[in-house]
C-alpha cells in the first residue's frame, strides 16, 4: 500500500510485450502530491518485468538462459514470428536474474512433486571453479556447486545446482550453497551428508564445516597415481599392472592411502632420481599425504556413497562453460551472474516453474518462509 495521496495525470497508452505480441493499454498514471516518480497500479498489478508481461519474460529469459543474445533473437522471429531487440532481451533478463538474487533466493522452494522422501538416505555435496573470460582481468574463476539427493542403493534422486560469477573469497558462493543445504537437510535431518571434490584446499575449508563425511574425488587420485607410476615403472606393461593393482586396493582394502605413502617415501629414498621425475613422485606423495583421511573408499563403497565428484564437474560444463565458454565470449560480473542464476534455476529440477509460480502469487512482495 502507497503511503499518501496519489493523483492520476490522466490516461496514457503505453506499448506492452506480451507472449503473442505487442499490446497498446490505456492506462491510469499517478503522482503523489511532492512530487517525483510516477505510478501506474496496472503495471505492478500485471507484475510486468521491464514492460514484459511474465508470460513472455519467461519465455525471453529462459531463452537467454541457454543461448547467446543473437541466437535468441533468430529463435524468436523464425519460432514465434517475434521481432525483438538485443537490448530488451537483454535488459529483460537481467531484470529476471535480479530478481532471482533479491527476491528468489529468500523463497524457499519444494522439491518435486515425484521425489521420492522416504527413499532419500544421504546428501552429497560438492564445489568446483572453472574459469570464464572476463572483460577486465582476463580469465577468471567462476563458482558451480551441487547438492544431490541420493537413496540407499547411491543412485541420484534430485540435484540442486548452485553458480556463482568470479568474486573475490566466494562469499556470495558459499552464502547461496550454506542456504540451500540448510533446507535441504532441514527436510532430511537423518540423512548423511558428504563432501566429495578434488584437493582443492579452499573448497574443503567450506565443505569440512557442513558435512559428515568428506571423500577426495577417486579419479583425481588415480591421475596422480598414474604419473608417478611412470616414473615408478620400467615399462608400459608394468605400469599398467601397478596402476590397476593401486586403484584397486585403495578401493577395496582399508589402509591402502598409507601402504602407498610408505611405498612412495621408500622409492624416494632409495632411488636416484632426475629433479622432473623426483619431483613428480614427490606431488604424488605429497597430494597422498594432506588428503589421506579423506580416502576411505572402502567404507564410502559399502554405504553406497559416491567416490567421485563427476556430477559437480559435469555442472562446471553445463551450468558455466556451455554458456559462458563460448568462442569469443568476454563477461562482465554483472553479465556472468544473471546468466548463471538463469542457468542454476533452469537445470534444477522444478526450480524454473516454481520460481515463476511464485512470482506470480507474490509479485515482488515476499512472505516469509512461502513454500512453491
Amino acid at each position: 500500500m502507497r503511503s499518501g495521496k496519489w493523483t492520476s495525470k490522466g490516461q496514457y497508452t503505453e506499448t506492452y510485450e506480451t507472449y503473442f505480441g505487442k499490446a497498446e493499454v490505456k492506462r491510469h498514471v499517478y503522482q503523489s502530491s511532492e512530487g517525483g516518480k510516477t505510478y501506474c497500479p496496472l503495471e505492478e498489478k500485471a507484475q510486468l518485468i521491464e514492460g514484459a508481461t511474465p508470460k513472455f519474460a519467461k519465455t525471453l529469459s529462459s531463452k537467454y538462459a541457454h543461448l547467446g543474445v543473437g541466437r535468441v533473437k533468430a529463435d524468436l522471429w523464425d519460432n514465434h514470428g517475434r521481432s525483438i531487440s538485443a537490448t530488451y532481451v537483454q535488459r529483460v533478463s537481467d531484470a529476471v536474474g535480479l530478481l532471482l538474487t533479491t527476491k528468489g533466493e529468500r523463497w524457499q522452494y519444494a522439491l518435486p512433486d515425484d521425489l521420492d522422501r522416504c527413499s532419500v538416505k544421504a546428501l552429497s555435496v560438492g564445489i568446483d571453479g572453472t574459469c570464464v573470460l572476463a572483460i577486465e582481468g582476463g580469465y577468471k574463476q567462476a563458482m558451480a556447486g551441487t547438492i544431490s539427493l541420493l537413496n540407499r542403493d547411491g543412485d541420484r534422486l534430485h540435484t540442486i545446482y548452485v553458480g556463482s560469477a568470479p568474486e573475490s573469497g566466494k562469499k556470495t558462493f558459499l552464502r547461496k550453497m550454506r542456504k540451500e543445504l540448510s533446507a535441504v537437510i532441514k527436510e532430511f535431518p537423518r540423512a548423511t551428508v558428504v563432501g566429495v571434490a578434488d584437493g582443492a584446499r579452499d573448497n574443503w575449508e567450506f565443505l569440512d564445516e557442513v558435512t559428515d563425511r568428506q571423500i577426495i574425488d577417486f579419479f583425481h587420485v588415480a591421475e596422480y597415481l598414474n604419473d608417478a607410476a611412470g616414473i615408478i615403472c620400467s615399462n608400459d606393461v608394468e605400469k599398467e599392472e601397478w596402476l590397476s593393482s593401486r586403484c584397486h586396493d585403495l578401493k577395496h582394502k582399508s589402509k591402502t592411502a598409507g601402504a602407498i605413502i610408505i611405498e612412495l617415501r621408500d622409492y624416494l629414498a632409495r632411488k636416484r632420481l632426475r629433479t622432473t621425475d623426483r619431483e613428480i613422485v614427490q606431488k604424488t606423495l605429497t597430494y597422498f599425504e594432506n588428503n589421506r583421511r579423506m580416502m576411505n573408499y572402502p567404507a564410502a563403497l559399502k554405504d553406497n556413497l559416491p567416490i567421485g565428484s563427476g556430477v559437480t564437474e559435469a555442472a562446471c560444463k553445463v551450468l558455466v562453460k556451455q554458456r559462458l565458454g563460448g568462442a569469443g565470449m568476454r563477461w562482465t560480473s554483472r553479465g556472468a551472474h544473471v546468466v548463471l542464476q538463469l542457468r542454476a534455476a533452469a537445470l534444477t529440477n522444478s526450480r524454473w516453474n516454481a520460481f515463476w509460480r511464485k512470482i506470480s502469487l507474490y509479485g515482488v512482495v515476499i512472505e516469509a518462509d512461502c513454500t512453491a
